[in-house]
């Protein structure tokens, strides 16, 4: 529920309305487009903590660049790659594939990589993609790539724009007002986790099935885990403080249990992509530390009541 409120404050900020996913798509091809803004066939989507973005691409205003950027998101360029600025109320710029991602480029990824030259014609509009290239090189555009806030009419002629946001525009809401450090740069890491291609019947099939989520999902995520992170806090508690009547095959058995909740919480964490930033990490080895030091409390308590428990039956009448 947060992360709603957090995008209608981004809505707002931004000077936009709540979308609907009907709304979303009609705003692929606004009412005063061109003809060479022409949506083409394949949308890329891109998954982030906060939900997804769906970008819709001007094949006929930008060839080169749409070929390019749909090579590079079949190949995997983009998974991993930092959001590298949040200019609050101007932009939100995809950082350059070399240098703002987690993991380096493969050889073929690297070579797949090309400058490409200017392609203007289609002006600087709000939800717009634009290139993000040297000052000094107009035909110096590789990877990176900002989605723009607001219209933008001094970079017409200069940077190309080669497509908008068709879905997932409360994502995007919620992103451009996340905390940013002074120079622009997120206050957290905030990566794209993946990056597809997809058709149009792909993505029916996927909203159609609660695959695609473009609506914020973060603190939903994160609240579901901490939970059952807290329901395994308080069955090792149990298993540590609680009656010692059980016996230790029995204590054994539940304590596996809690082990194997414990990795099947993780896994999921990991594959929702809810363990995003280096605290949330942090917390996860808190509580494998917590679980494993009353795994060990445990089993010396229950080793000295059995040492005791033999030391009174070996004591007896003379």
């Amino acid at each position: 529920m947060a992360a709603v409120a957090t995008a209608a404050v981004g809505a707002a900020v931004l000077g936009r309305p709540a979308r609907t996913e009907a709304q979303d798509d009609a705003a692929a091809t606004p009412a005063s487009s061109t003809r060479s803004e022409r949506v083409g066939p394949r949308r890329v989507v891109l998954r982030t903590d906060h939900g997804d973005l769906v970008l819709a691409l001007f094949p006929d205003a930008a060839p080169r660049h749409v070929e390019q950027l749909l090579r590079l998101v079949s190949l995997g360029v983009y998974d991993g790659v930092r959001i590298a600025r949040l200019e609050h109320r101007v932009s939100i710029e995809i950082g350059d594939a070399r240098r703002q991602r987690a993991v380096p480029l493969t050889a073929e990824q690297e070579a797949a990589i090309d400058r490409l030259p200017l392609e203007p014609g289609v002006p600087h509009r709000k939800d717009g993609l634009t290139m993000v290239r040297p000052d000094d090189d107009r035909d110096g555009a590789e990877t990176a790539f900002a989605i723009l806030l607001e219209d933008a009419p001094h970079r017409n002629g200069d940077y190309t724009v080669f497509g908008r946001v068709a879905a997932g525009l409360d994502v995007l809401d919620e992103i451009a007002v996340l905390p940013r450090m002074a120079d622009g740069r997120p206050g957290r890491p905030l990566p794209i986790r993946r990056a597809f291609v997809a058709d149009a019947g792909e993505l029916a099939a996927m909203r159609a099935r609660g695959a695609l989520r473009l609506s914020p999902t973060t603190d939903a995520h994160r609240l579901r885990f901490v939970i059952a992170i807290g329901l395994l806090i308080a069955s090792g508690a149990l298993l540590h403080l609680g009656p010692t009547r059980l016996r230790p095959k029995t204590l054994a058995h539940l304590g596996l249990v809690v082990v194997v909740v414990g990795l099947v919480v993780l896994l999921v964490g990991l594959a929702q992509q809810t363990l995003v930033a280096p605290g949330d990490l942090a917390a996860v080895g808190v509580i494998v530390v917590f679980l494993v030091a009353l795994a060990v409390a445990s089993r010396r308590s229950r080793s000295g009541e059995g040492r005791r428990a033999l030391g009174s039956q070996d004591v007896g009448p003379s």
